[in-house]
């Protein structure tokens, strides 16, 4: 039985990735410290046993209360709702609204406080000369908050809440936490992020990542692996995958021509991005957990925030899987609330039969103004390219990804 050892050092490192994160899986411990697929495992495991993280849920650890921080979203969240409160009071002073506006503002933060009893410190500052109206009104408000136990964790001071104030920038700022949380985050894209694919781009997505039998010897040995440079899907020269290299060929049987080489790339290149649904790394779908429409609505979490976050405008599967559990019933009111309506049920493609007689079957559907193309697995058994050249992809899905 081969032994797949930790350091300390290496458990320190991954108590340090999980306390920023709050949150951990095999994937993410893999990549982020460069460790093979059992040494992750027990690289988590030894965080259980330190009380660190929780026991496995649907393939996520979480991080314990007790070591759970502020995270830097949540800050700029909890700032928004004092800005806001702030901005109230500064318009009831001024007389551009009454205190009714004031009020929800309060109430976004507490319903047991006397909102009253903060419009009269409000008012008693102001009336001081030695500050002007927004001084006076961010300094009263914020002192009367942490008085009464309210974001005690933000500074004590008015000077970065002056700032953003002033300056109006809550909500880039949001947005760059937005996106730095998105590159940190809780789902792996293993493509580069462009302005084309942050938002509006075309979505690639398998069911997990892969685990190959070389990688498994990498890993008993203790040898780390090296991450790929990340750059545009059709990039030839970094994560040449056989997945990736099928899909490409599909496309260009639909007159989608990709650039491969660096240097070449346009807006239609750097426009497409790809994950996995799942962020597990197996062998194959049936391996270490098996992988089915249960484990796929259970594991549903980080797709669909990623999804959220990016607005694709087209989604491809790789695997008809997906496009089922993208329309479980325990999952619709969410995915219509990210993507839109559901109009109503795939439609169904055959392509023409093999020479085994097997024919396979593409499923096009519409939510909202994202079109979702679900293909079969490029490592379905018997597949053949000029199977899935026959598929007939709607003008409007091809003219969208050709913009």
């Amino acid at each position: 039985m081969t032994v797949f050892a930790v350091t300390s050092e290496q458990i320190a490192q991954a108590k340090v990735l999980v306390i920023q994160t709050q949150w951990a899986t095999i994937s993410l411990v893999q990549r982020r410290l460069r460790l093979g697929y059992r040494s992750a495992i027990e690289t988590i495991k030894a965080l259980q046993e330190q009380g660190v993280l929780t026991e496995q849920h649907h393939g996520v650890w979480w991080l314990m209360p007790k070591h759970q921080p502020l995270t830097y979203v949540q800050r700029l969240q909890a700032i928004k709702k004092v800005l806001m409160l702030i901005r109230a009071c500064v318009a009831w002073i001024a007389n551009q609204a009454d205190k009714q506006c004031v009020r929800e503002a309060f109430f976004d933060i507490t319903s047991r406080e006397n909102c009253d009893a903060l419009c009269q410190v409000v008012h008693a500052e102001y009336k001081r000369e030695s500050v002007g109206l927004e001084a006076g009104v961010v300094k009263a408000v914020l002192s009367w908050l942490q008085d009464n136990g309210y974001y005690r964790e933000l500074s004590s001071t008015d000077a970065e809440l002056l700032d953003i104030l002033a300056c109006d920038s809550f909500d880039n700022n949001l947005i760059l936490a937005d996106q730095k949380e998105l590159k940190m985050g809780s789902h792996r894209v293993v493509t580069k992020d462009y302005l084309e694919n942050l938002m509006g781009g075309v979505m690639i997505c398998g069911i997990n990542f892969g685990y190959s039998a070389e990688e498994e010897v990498s890993d008993s040995q203790g040898k780390t692996q090296e991450l790929a440079p990340l750059s545009f899907f059709s990039d030839e020269t970094v994560n040449n995958s056989r997945f990736r290299t099928r899909i490409l060929g599909w496309l260009s049987s639909w007159g989608i021509h990709l650039e491969t080489k660096p240097g070449k790339e346009g807006p239609r290149e750097r426009a497409f991005w790809q994950t996995n649904w799942s962020d597990t790394q197996t062998r194959s779908v049936d391996s270490h957990e098996k992988i089915d429409i249960e484990a796929l609505v259970n594991d549903a979490d980080g797709v669909l925030d990623l999804i959220k976050r990016r607005r694709p405008s087209v989604i491809i599967f790789a695997g008809s899987d997906l496009i089922e559990a993208l329309n479980d019933i325990r999952l619709r009111e969410r995915v219509e609330a990210i993507l839109g309506p559901r109009p109503g049920k795939a439609r169904v493609v055959r392509s023409k039969e093999g020479t085994n007689g097997r024919s396979f079957k593409m499923l096009l559907q519409t939510f909202g103004e994202t079109d979702i193309v679900s293909l079969p697995h490029p490592q379905a058994r018997g597949l053949t390219d000029e199977q899935v050249a026959s598929f007939d992809l709607p003008t409007e899905v091809k003219a969208k990804i050709l913009r």
